[in-house]
């Protein structure tokens, strides 16, 4: 294992429009140069403009595999760079299936821990002016997840990441997209609303599911 930040961004509210809608937004996130504090509601200077479906405690912290930057990047012949889908945090070396809810890692002098996938949305498409691009991201699974911060602290670019505790080995970010497009799966259902680490959000719809 060899995981690393290859890049951390940023972003300020700003306000977005289409011939849809008109939204304000921090998702035009910008790397950061030098060290930043992560604190427990996510990184210092980051901005949120939609609080019922990102930041907050279980969502401090976006997380993107460079992988698939890599991946659209071929595919569309893009140029899409570290931020590109509103990430925090550009990681090498790493996919879903690699990372598991419940994953504690130390980076810089902070800990932290993961708490659930991403759920792509429509910005995703606006962000890459690409209509039907996050249904893509859904369909492949090249979702990114999140992480909540355990202990505060400053990290930076290039720090690497060290997997110091995995609970819960089975709980991949992988499964729990599956999960989350299978409502009728029962045994996925009943196996994750047990999952102490999963996010708050996740739980409620897992329930919901009883």
């Amino acid at each position: 294992m060899s995981w690393q930040l290859k890049s951390i961004q940023i972003g300020k509210l700003e306000e977005r429009k289409n011939d849809k809608r008109t939204w304000t937004t921090g998702i035009n996130k910008k790397p950061v140069m030098g060290s930043i504090q992560a604190t427990t509601l996510g990184l210092e200077g980051d901005q949120v403009g939609d609080k019922k479906h990102h930041g907050g405690r279980d969502k401090a912290i976006c997380c993107h595999p460079w992988a698939h930057h890599q991946h659209w990047n071929a595919y569309f012949q893009w140029d899409l760079q570290p931020g590109a889908f509103g990430e925090n945090f550009t990681i090498t070396n790493i996919l879903e299936s690699d990372v598991a809810v419940g994953d504690i890692w130390t980076l810089g002098n902070a800990t932290v821990q993961v708490s659930q996938p991403r759920i792509p949305c429509w910005q995703q498409d606006d962000k890459v002016c690409s209509d039907g691009f996050f249904k893509l991201v859904i369909q492949t699974g090249k979702t990114g997840f999140y992480l909540r911060v355990l202990e505060e602290g400053t990290i930076e670019a290039g720090d690497a990441i060290q997997l110091i505790e995995r609970p819960y080995p089975q709980a991949t970010i992988v499964r729990l997209n599956r999960a989350l497009h299978e409502p009728k799966n029962t045994e996925l259902t009943q196996e994750f609303l047990k999952l102490e680490p999963l996010s708050v959000d996740w739980h409620e719809m897992f329930a919901s599911r009883v």
